[in-house]
């Protein structure tokens, strides 16, 4: 016969692993930099632009980050010739929009 306790471990086991994914998910969220979100925008623009044919597109030179306001904690702006790319990210390093402004004349 099975003890009681032994029918709940794995029920246990379950529990301290979902707390360390918790636990590690946190961290990860705690240490993103104004930097890594901004690189991480960046990047988005040179994968949007060579879909749309610019590929001169250079996020080294192209981007600027400003700070945003409310869910929006930066906003990064990248344009190059006609076309502009503006991402509105969130602490967490999470595109919250993305705009693509048209040609500007």
């Amino acid at each position: 016969m099975i003890p009681n306790w032994l029918w709940f471990a794995p029920l246990a086991g379950l529990t301290a692993l979902l707390a360390f994914g918790v636990f590690r998910l946190g961290q990860w969220s705690a240490q993103m930099t104004e930097t890594d979100v901004i690189l991480r925008a960046s990047e988005q623009y040179l994968v949007d632009a060579a879909q749309e044919g610019q590929r001169e597109a250079d996020a080294a030179t192209d981007c600027v980050a400003l700070p945003g306001s409310g869910q929006v904690w930066i906003r990064v702006f990248c344009a190059r010739g006609a076309r502009s790319y503006i991402y509105h990210m969130t602490r967490k390093g999470m595109f919250l929009r993305q705009v693509h402004d048209g040609p500007r004349t």
